[in-house]
């Protein structure tokens, strides 16, 4: 009897709030103003009270009126900005604050290139307040070019937050010298705010609002955002006049609808649900078959949870199985009663056969354990057939012929110690322990996550 156990077939504000009797004359002391090259190299920052060049710079960046001095509108602006990037919120312009602001607004000019919008139009100075009623409309809608249409919780090679989509905002007004109150961004899933960020879009004029997908409390949910609930308020305030304009965007899976993920930032955790629609080929009672089934979600989840690092921050990854019928990952389970081991595969091409080898196992327990080890390898298939092809998952990651699925003479034997990677083959025997060492890899983790792109649209 011989054991092949894998196939794929192919197979200074915080400083005077510390000192709250300074005084003008101390402020002014303190006034001068950096230069914006001297911010970008990190030598410098915009603090409270300053003024000059760098103060006229944020101001255009930001596309507020002229003030002299860093104050008011401005630090206001910059802190509303600080919040939505997830900066420190201090209202200091440093060398990062700067270097995302400029990030901004370029990517913005960009995409208000390439679309026949209105362009924002230089702020007039106010004049004296008049008691008639503010008159402007506002509205919200994708860009016909946006920055950005899709979600990816974690783009290739990027951080978890550097996939946004991009949202055009656009205040009308025939006073040209009109200037809102107060306005701001609301994200709404099912009539509760999940996400509150104030803009510094208040003059007439379109600009483009960038979200990343994560709510107030640092979470990033794709079944939430694929859900019929969820909706985006743009809100303007002057007086006693408040306009609001909603947009209820219609999403979808790009490609693979069968992964759903939850990023919890603060947390530094990582929820994967995969949906697979398991079928009971072989006949068997409802009794078998569910422990089978079972088998195959904690085979799943065991060998596809694990830790990883996205830049410098460590995430615990876990994975649970889902069952359903619908946009899931077709896999047909069996039961091979003879003495010889019945190999299984997932192709990419028909649906995933997975063989319980019950007579080939003197006891249940090991055909137990091979089984969940043997489900968790062919989904990974489907992993990395949906991110890299079938090449990458016919080859098991270049340790096979992709086309006799076997080993090549210079595949390394089994790693006598660490992790045994769940896709790879081996030569030589199989160690013992390697139920214990073997897992997913956390590249491979990492193509599972990727896998989830939730297109933005109406």
């Amino acid at each position: 009897m011989s054991k092949d156990r894998h196939s794929s077939e192919s197979s200074s504000a915080s400083q005077r709030r510390s000192r709250p009797n300074a005084t003008a004359a101390a402020v002014e002391k303190n006034a001068i103003s950096p230069t914006v090259s001297s911010i970008r190299a990190g030598q410098a920052a915009l603090t409270l009270g300053m003024r000059g060049e760098a103060v006229a710079h944020i101001q255009r960046l930001l596309k507020l009126g002229a003030e002299e001095r860093y104050t008011g509108t401005t630090i206001e602006a910059v802190k509303a900005f600080q919040t939505r990037e997830r900066l420190p919120v201090n209202g200091v312009v440093n060398q990062l604050t700067l270097k995302k602001l400029e990030r901004h607004a370029a990517t913005t000019r960009a995409a208000l290139a390439r679309a026949p919008a209105t362009q924002a139009r230089p702020a007039v100075p106010a004049r004296s307040p008049s008691t008639a009623p503010a008159k402007f409309s506002v509205s919200i809608d994708l860009p016909e070019a946006g920055i950005g249409d899709q979600f990816i919780p974690l783009p290739e090679g990027k951080d978890w937050r550097d996939s946004k989509v991009g949202i055009e905002l656009e205040i009308e007004s025939s006073d040209s010298s009109f200037q809102a109150d107060h306005a701001e961004v609301q994200v709404i899933h099912n009539t509760v705010i999940i996400l509150r960020q104030s803009v510094g879009f208040k003059t007439p004029g379109t600009y483009i609002w960038e979200w990343d997908g994560y709510d107030a409390n640092g979470v990033l949910d794709t079944r939430r955002l694929i859900e019929k609930g969820v909706s985006i308020k743009f809100v303007v305030r002057k007086g006693s006049v408040t306009h609001e304009a909603l947009l209820e965007p219609d999403n979808e899976y790009e490609e693979v609808d069968w992964v759903d993920v939850v990023v919890d930032l603060r947390a530094r955790q990582v929820e994967v649900f995969v949906y697979v629609d398991l079928q009971n080929e072989s006949s068997l009672p409802t009794v078998k078959f569910n422990h089978l089934a079972g088998l195959v979600q904690q085979g799943i989840s065991k060998y596809w949870s694990r830790q990883i690092t996205v830049g410098k921050d460590t995430f615990q990854v876990k994975t649970t199985v889902v069952q359903r019928e619908d946009d899931s990952e077709d896999l047909d389970l069996y039961v091979e009663t003879g003495s010889d081991y019945a190999r299984s595969h997932n192709s990419g091409i028909i649906d995933g056969s997975i063989f319980y080898n019950e007579g080939y196992f003197s006891n249940a327990a090991d055909a137990d354990a091979d089984f969940k080890l043997t489900a968790a390898h062919e989904f990974g298939h489907a992993i990395l057939t949906a991110s890299g092809g079938k090449k990458l998952s016919w080859g098991h990651k270049g340790s096979t012929n992709p086309i006799l699925q076997s080993a090549y003479p210079t595949t390394p034997t089994y790693p006598t110690a660490g992790e045994i990677d769940l896709m790879k083959y081996y030569n030589g025997s199989e160690p013992p322990d390697v139920y214990v060492r073997t897992i997913a890899a956390e590249e491979d983790v990492k193509r599972l996550i990727g896998l989830v792109e939730v297109d933005f649209d109406e």
